[in-house]
């Protein structure tokens, strides 16, 4: 009986620690499957931040693309508004001299004619439009 006793209690032992070993190869695993969760999530933050990086770069760059191209533009209308401006001041001095070179050699007796001023000209665009 002795032999019995032993062998039984040694079966109950095989048998407890059979399940402290399964239950710790099951928190093993578990513990592995949350290891791997937390790496994956670790990765697709990793991947998320860099995109997002990445992203916050061209909104940069595009952003300077455009404030460049947008002086550029400015700077273009002022040299033009410029060269207009110039344009007009030595149009102006031309047709005065044209209208004094004509008044020198029209005689007295002709009907002048109207002279375009600058008033009268926007005179005429305002009513036009």
């Amino acid at each position: 009986q002795f032999s019995t006793d032993v062998a039984g209690k040694l079966k109950d032992t095989l048998a407890y620690e059979s399940d402290e070993a399964k239950m710790k190869r099951q928190n093993d695993e578990a513990m592995n499957c949350f290891k791997k969760e937390i790496d994956r999530l670790q990765n697709e933050l990793l991947l998320e931040r860099q995109q997002q990086e990445q992203q916050v770069r061209n909104f940069e760059e595009e952003r300077q693309t455009w404030q460049e191209e947008k002086d550029q533009v400015i700077k273009y209308q002022k040299q033009l508004q410029l060269n207009y401006v110039e344009m007009y001041q030595k149009n102006q001095v031309l047709e005065h001299k044209v209208n004094e070179l004509t008044a020198k050699l029209t005689p007295p007796h002709v009907e002048e004619k109207k002279q375009w001023s600058s008033s009268r000209l926007e005179r005429i665009e305002s009513t036009e439009i």
